[in-house]
This record gives structure tokens, C-alpha cells and sequence, in this order.
């Protein structure tokens, strides 16, 4: 006969996280005005770690902001800082081209 785990384990063990990966505190599923991710135990001095995002907005009008990027943690005394800004420009074109 097998063995089965009773269903608290299994719940237990997809829950799981691993203490240094990054995971989605808000901002994942839906345009935001701030996203959150957190990992238990952050490491310094490992490899870079690239982060995606999509910029939301209406085309009807040119879009400018800054995204800041804000690491903090427990073991840092001030948060580290990076801004960059973002314009984008719309232009109405012919979709089709006459020949």
C-alpha cells in the first residue's frame, strides 16, 4: 500500500518558499503605481537579478515619470537607491502604406 501524506503536508510543501527568492508582495497581476517584491534572506554580493515591468498609460497623450528601484533591508542601514527616467512619445502613422 503507498504512502500518502496527509493534505496539511502537502499544503506545507507547495507553500514552501525558498529564503532567497525574490516573490511578489503586490503589483504582479494588475497595473499599480508601486510593485513589492521580498525575499527572507537577502543576500549582498551575488550575482545581478533582473527585475521586469511593463509601463501602463494612455496613448493619447505623451507619458513621463521616474521609476525608482528602492532595495531595503534589515541588514542595510539606509535603503539603496537607483531612478530612471522614462518619456514616451506618441506618434499617429498611417497603418497602411499606398503603393
Amino acid at each position: 500500500m503507498p504512502v500518502i501524506r496527509p493534505f496539511r503536508s502537502i499544503g506545507n510543501l507547495i507553500n514552501r518558499r525558498q529564503g532567497d527568492a525574490f516573490y511578489w508582495r503586490e503589483g504582479k497581476r494588475s497595473p499599480v503605481e508601486t510593485l513589492s517584491l521580498e525575499c527572507r534572506v537577502w543576500r549582498h554580493g551575488r550575482d545581478e537579478k533582473p527585475f521586469r515591468f511593463r509601463i501602463w498609460g494612455d496613448d493619447s497623450s505623451d507619458i513621463s515619470g521616474l521609476v525608482t528601484a528602492r532595495v531595503s533591508a534589515v541588514n542595510l542601514l539606509t535603503p539603496v537607491e537607483a531612478r530612471l527616467p522614462v518619456r514616451l512619445r506618441f506618434q499617429d502613422e498611417d497603418s497602411l502604406r499606398l503603393v
